[in-house]
């Protein structure tokens, strides 16, 4: 019988290359975010002002000074990459935090499980669930990336590694600061301190007699102030921001209303794709508390609880509860794996044949080189489907229009607001309850919608254009509103203006001898 020999850690580093390179390629395709206008400009302009800006030039229905910018930093580094790179710069950034993400799931696996199979088990069940909020740039990478970091901080303390838990106070500081996200850090960092508060209640049977002897130590003990300090100190962190105590109240109040409108924070269903992710993780979870061992500890319990019920409320809360259970239940569902698929690759016994293993290795690089090419190549190809946006209305509009009021769907006011702003204003955009107050979206949700009082914004007088998408009801009830004449419409795209006015006459001449050569399917961001 040939004698078998275990290959050395090194041999392990193909395989490695392979899997980062293959998590590189799967963050960096990235596609344009209907958002994706209205960040860079604002990102831009903050930058020029040198501060945030607080007073919108952009839509005519705000009132001066109420805009309250809670993505002004997440602005300022998409400005900045752009500014630095281009377009390759905005895919490199999020790609960088794709990466980061879910390297630091796949070597919190190997340090806990080892070898090669579980720790990409683990990295694969946190990337289906993690990618769809990784496909475009937008604010929300930051959430998934300062997520990481606080669970990572948590596990960390947990294990012994004593003033770690600090550390959780820079990152709420900045989350505050990049995305309203951080609410989640908020409360996920107070269950894990109540779930270890219970823990060493539960160690001690119960609480302290306030007349017993010693009480005052053992409530001390049980509150554990070298984890209360940190605990509150991050919280404070929330503070620190351009608008003080007020954002976190105001993330608060906005993070809790209803919007329709935005897919994301619609519930999951089992038909669509982040409901089957849902069941997925809510199986495995069972399996890890069922069978597993090393189960996540109860203060690990209380933020994977935590998530299971708000992640039902929004779908975008799934991607969350992905991170929690691959970074949590990691350890514990690689315990469920045969002990031959735990082994760490040093470990394990292959037949002697070195030309083999090189063969083998070199197919492996190469493998990995290219995918590694494909995601270098992803980065700078930031596309968005001409049939998605009204790109000949807004040529028509910047080419024959000097200013304007324009009525606007809000998931075209950013791309409006790049190409067209600030002479020509929007009535609404994505920032919505940011800028916007309650009566002005709530007369942008109607218009919409088509419900009662859908005409509220065409009968303001500050009206002059309306952009409406082909075809919708909005697009069928504003051939039927009187004072207003349909001047422009292709397959995407109608503009309406007001009867007989100088703009009327002048897009409708303009439209007529417009040449429409055929869009490419998809266009290049911006």
């Amino acid at each position: 019988m040939t004698a078998q020999t275990p290959r050395s850690p090194r041999a392990a580093w193909p395989l490695l290359a392979l899997i980062v390179a293959v998590l590189f390629a799967s963050v960096a395709k990235t596609a344009a975010d209907p958002d994706l206008w209205g960040h860079l400009r604002f990102g831009l302009d903050t930058l020029a002002q040198g501060g945030v800006v607080r007073t919108d030039p952009y839509a005519y229905v705000t009132t001066p000074g109420s805009w309250i910018n809670h993505e002004w930093l997440a602005e300022v580094s998409f400005a900045l990459a752009y500014s630095v790179l281009g377009v390759w710069g905005l895919g490199a950034l999020k790609a960088v935090v794709g990466v980061a993400v879910l390297g630091a799931v796949f070597v919190r696996a190997r340090h806990t499980g080892g070898g090669l199979v579980g720790p990409t088990l683990v990295s694969v069940l946190a990337a289906v669930t993690v990618l769809p909020q990784l496909h475009a740039v937008r604010p929300q990478i930051y959430t998934v990336g300062l997520l990481t970091a606080l669970l990572l901080v948590l596990c960390a303390h947990e294990r012994g590694r004593r003033g770690v838990l600090w550390a959780s106070v820079p990152i709420l500081m900045a989350w505050v600061n990049l995305h309203g996200g951080v609410l989640a850090g908020a409360g996920l960092l107070l269950a894990w301190y109540a779930g270890r508060v219970l823990e060493r209640l539960i160690q001690a049977r119960g609480l302290p007699a306030a007349d017993g002897p010693g009480w005052g130590r053992r409530l001390e003990a049980l509150l554990a102030p070298q984890e209360l300090g940190p605990v509150l100190a991050a919280l404070a962190a929330t503070l620190v921001n351009p608008y003080g105590p007020g954002l976190p109240t105001f993330l608060l109040r906005t993070a809790t209303g209803a919007r329709p409108e935005i897919q994301d924070w619609q519930p999951a269903t089992l038909n669509s794709y982040t409901g089957v992710c849902y069941l997925v993780l809510l199986l495995v979870l069972a399996a890890v508390y069922l069978r597993g061992r090393q189960r996540p500890s109860l203060p690990q319990s209380a933020i994977l609880a935590v998530l299971l019920v708000v992640a039902l409320g929004a779908q975008r809360h799934i991607a969350l509860l992905g991170l929690a259970v691959a970074l949590l239940a990691g350890p514990a569902l690689q315990s469920l794996l045969p002990v031959s698929l735990r082994a760490s690759a040093s470990e394990s016994a292959v037949s002697g044949n070195p030309r083999l293993h090189r063969t083998l290795d070199i197919l492996v690089v190469v493998l990995a080189v290219a995918m590694a090419g494909y995601g270098l190549w992803s980065l700078g190809d930031i596309r968005y489907a001409s049939g998605d946006y009204p790109v000949r209305a807004v040529q028509l509009l910047s080419a024959h229009v000097d200013e304007a009021n324009l009525v606007t769907p809000y998931n075209w006011g950013e791309y409006v607001i790049w190409h067209l702003g600030p002479e020509i204003r929007v009535s609404m955009d994505g920032r919505r309850e940011t800028v916007y107050s309650d009566e002005a979206y709530a007369r942008s949700l109607a218009w919409h919608f088509g419900t009662d009082g859908w005409d509220a914004l065409l009968d303001d007088p500050a009206a002059d254009l309306a952009l409406v998408k082909a075809g919708h009801p909005t697009d069928n009830l504003m051939r039927l509103k009187p004072g207003w004449e349909r001047v422009y419409a292709d397959e995407t795209a109608a503009v309406y203006a007001r009867s007989g006015s100088a703009l009327a006459t002048r897009l409708r001449t303009a439209a007529a001898g417009l040449e429409r050569t055929p869009l490419p399917e998809t266009l290049l961001f911006p």
